[in-house]
């Protein structure tokens, strides 16, 4: 990690030493993704195959790097969601993480879709404090809710298409969600 101001950018400085840097080794793979958690934390990770997920605490004095360890590969880069880290795995499995203590906030989300042995998730997306948006890679979308420290779900029906183009609403069925949800695709 790098401290610099556009002017240090300039074609003719010399980079500097990084301030803090994680060791090569400790990667599977270059760090791909970056999200923003509550408190000013920092999650980075390789996403798709990988396990470690690296979380970044400026309040942190002595360790500011913490390595959290996803409990399967990653289906894709993991996203912010109520307080933690949602992370969508390759066998189907979306947990929901606390980038503090490295345990589940919540049960494991678990797909109804059976014959599935390998899962191509997309990135989940809040929408909302307690409303994520995750595609499954081949056309269903979800919408995950925390109730009762369980991940619940809902299937997002697909809409009617006019002209080539999605709707720009969605009707939810198993829970409540908003007609006004942004076009969304797999």
């Amino acid at each position: 990690m790098f401290r610099l101001s556009p002017d240090d950018l300039a074609a003719d400085k010399p980079v500097p030493e990084p301030l803090l840097a994680i060791e090569a080794t400790k990667l599977n793979k270059p760090l791909s993704a970056v999200i923003q958690l509550p408190g000013g934390l920092i999650a980075m990770t390789s996403g798709q195959g990988t396990k470690p997920i690296v979380v970044y605490d400026p309040q942190e004095q002595d360790k500011r790097f913490r390595f959290l360890l996803s409990p399967g590969d990653m289906a894709s880069a993991p996203g912010a969601f109520a307080g933690g880290v949602l992370v969508p795995c390759i066998n189907g499995q979306v947990h929901l993480l606390d980038p503090n203590s490295f345990h589940d906030l919540a049960k494991p989300f678990e797909p109804p879709v059976k014959g599935v042995d390998f899962w191509e998730w997309r990135a989940p997306v809040a929408a909302g404090d307690n409303l994520a948006v995750l595609c499954d890679g081949d056309k269903r979308l979800f919408a995950l809710a925390i109730e009762a420290a369980t991940i619940r779900r809902s299937f997002l029906r697909r809409p009617p298409r006019r002209r080539n183009r999605w709707f720009s609403h969605w009707r939810c069925s198993g829970s409540r969600c908003s007609s006004s949800m942004p076009p969304a695709s797999c």
